[in-house]
C-alpha cells in the first residue's frame, strides 16, 4: 500500500528545474534515501514528500491521516521549553495511549467483576439487556486490543527507558534541564530527532540526520531505525549509514528520478551495469 505517491511533478525555482515529471510512490515499512548533488532539490522534494511544499505541477497522493514527522536543518522550539519538555511532548501520544489503555483494563475487570457477583443475572431478564451488555463488553475489549496492537507498533510500552536510552545515546542527559533554544545548532539538531524518534509517526523523513552525530551516536541511529517500524525517506552523505539503512535508492539527477532496489552498494553496482549498457 502507498502512503504517499507523487505524479508527474514538476519544480522549478526561477530559471532552474528542480523536478521534471518526477513520480515516486512510498509504501509501507520502505526506507528510502534520496541521492543527488548539492542543490540538485532532495530537500525541496522531501518538503513536497510532506506537504508543506507546493509542486508547480503534478498531484500528490496520501492516505487520510497520514502523519508525517520531518527533521529539518533549522529545528524550532517553544521559547520555555527544556530538553526534557520537548521530549515529554514527544511521547504525549503514547501516554495518551497508555492512560486509555488503563482506564479500558478497569472497566474490563469490572465487567469480570459484576459478571462474578451475580449481576449479569439481573441482565438476563432482558436480552436487549444482555445484547447491549455484550455489545460494550466486546467494544472495550476490541479498544483495547487495538491500542496494544498500537503500542506493539510503536515500541511504546516502556517509554521511560525508551526516553533515557536515547538521551543517553545521544549524549543529551547533561543538558535535559536546559532550555532547548540555548543549545548549540548541534544539540539542538539532536534534541530534534531524538523527539522524532520517540514519537510515533507514519513516515519520518530525515534532512541528513548523522550531521552533529559522532560515530557510536550514528552506531545507535541505525541499530534504533533497524529494530523500529519506521517508513523512511532520508536524504544523507553518509554513504555507510545509507547502504545499512536504505532498503531502496532514489536518485535525483537533473529533474528526474530514479530508483534502485537495495543499499549504496548496490545502488552503485546497478549504476555501473547502467553505464556499460
Amino acid at each position: 500500500m502507498n502512503l504517499v505517491s507523487l505524479h508527474d511533478i514538476h519544480k522549478q525555482y526561477e530559471s532552474k528545474i528542480l523536478l521534471e515529471h518526477a513520480s515516486l510512490h512510498i509504501s509501507r515499512n520502505e526506507r528510502i534515501a534520496l541521492l543527488g548533488k548539492n542543490g540538485s532539490g532532495k530537500s525541496s522534494l522531501l518538503r513536497i514528500i510532506a506537504g508543506s511544499l507546493e509542486p508547480d505541477s503534478g498531484e500528490r497522493i496520501a492516505l487520510k491521516h497520514l502523519k508525517i514527522c520531518y527533521l529539518v536543518q533549522k529545528p524550532l522550539f517553544k521559547p520555555h521549553a527544556s530538553v526534557q519538555d520537548v521530549l515529554i511532548e514527544s511521547m504525549e501520544e503514547l501516554s495518551q495511549a497508555h492512560k486509555r489503555l488503563e482506564e479500558l483494563a478497569k472497566e474490563l475487570a469490572k465487567h469480570k467483576r459484576d459478571e462474578a457477583d451475580g449481576d449479569s443475572a439481573q441482565i438476563t431478564e432482558s436480552a436487549p439487556s444482555l445484547m447491549a451488555h455484550d455489545a460494550l463488553h466486546r467494544e472495550l475489549f476490541n479498544e483495547y486490543a487495538t491500542l496494544s496492537a498500537y503500542l506493539d507498533e510503536c515500541n511504546g510500552w516502556d517509554l521511560q527507558a525508551r526516553a533515557e536510552e536515547i538521551l543517553e545515546h545521544f549524549g543529551l542527559q547533561e543538558f535535559k534541564d536546559r532550555l532547548a533554544n540555548s543549545l548549540s545548532g548541534g544539540e539542538q539538531k539532536r534534541v530534534a530527532l531524538a523527539s522524532l524518534l520517540l514519537q510515533p509517526c507514519d513516515i519520518l523523513l530525515l534532512d541528513e540526520p548523522t550531521n552533529h552525530l559522532d560515530v557510536e551516536m550514528v552506531a545507535f541511529l541505525e541499530r534504533f531505525i533497524l529494530k523500529s517500524h519506521f517508513t523512511l525517506v532520508l536524504i544523507s552523505h553518509d554513504r555507510y549509514f545509507v547502504d545499512r539503512v536504505a532498503t531502496r535508492i532514489v536518485e535525483l539527477d537533473s529533474g528526474h528520478l530514479q530508483s534502485f532496489e537495495g543499499g549504496y552498494l548496490d545502488y552503485l553496482s546497478k549504476k555501473e551495469e547502467n553505464l556499460k549498457a
